[in-house]
């Protein structure tokens, strides 16, 4: 496991509280990205799953604030050059439609290329499949039978034989030349 080296909310160093409040209350959203040389790759990516999953989940009066949001991540990033960061959304006590933001930030993951994973399928739906929510109880469960079945991961077929998605991760495909990224759920009948 990666080691934490900040975790704020709202721009402050976060305190037990806060942090038992995020861990105990599944009720939020996040989004999770590598810095390299201080820069993100789609950025303005992760900024819109943010702005369109607290719509989802607070309603129209939340606001977001992309500039808001990189100033959070650079400040919870300090001198920090190359890391792992999540941004994660959740409910202020006492005003279910605003939000507290929490940045932590951890060791980066090594960028080395890995090889395929072997994964086992399991008929397995999150809840709001179109959010990345922190409520992962389920598909965490999946992923540890897999593991202890011997496989590496995952990959979850709906319950009408359409390929999901991996237990953290997104499916696409390579065909001997270039990723091919699905433009549909694909058909797969285990």
């Amino acid at each position: 496991m990666a080691q934490v080296l900040n975790i704020e909310i709202n721009g402050q160093p976060a305190e037990v509280g806060d942090v038992h409040r995020v861990a105990t209350w599944n009720y939020g959203h996040f989004t999770s990205m590598q810095v390299r040389e201080g820069a993100v790759r789609g950025l303005n990516l992760h900024l819109r799953r943010l702005e369109r999953a607290s719509h989802a989940l607070f309603g129209e009066g939340v606001k977001s604030d992309g500039d808001r949001i990189r100033e959070l991540i650079r400040h919870a990033l300090g001198e920090e050059r190359a890391a792992s960061v999540r941004v994660t959304a959740v409910p202020q006590v006492g005003a279910a439609l605003s939000t507290d933001v929490m940045v932590s930030v951890s060791d980066p993951v090594d960028d080395a290329p890995r090889p395929a994973l072997r994964v086992r399928t399991a008929t397995y739906e999150r809840e709001l499949p179109h959010l990345k929510h922190v409520a992962t109880m389920g598909l965490t469960y999946q992923r540890l039978q897999a593991t202890e079945a011997g496989f590496d991961d995952v990959l979850f077929v709906g319950r009408d034989g359409f390929l999901r998605e991996g237990s953290v991760w997104n499916v696409a495909f390579w065909d001997g030349q270039q990723v091919v990224w699905p433009e549909k759920l694909l058909s797969f009948r285990t």
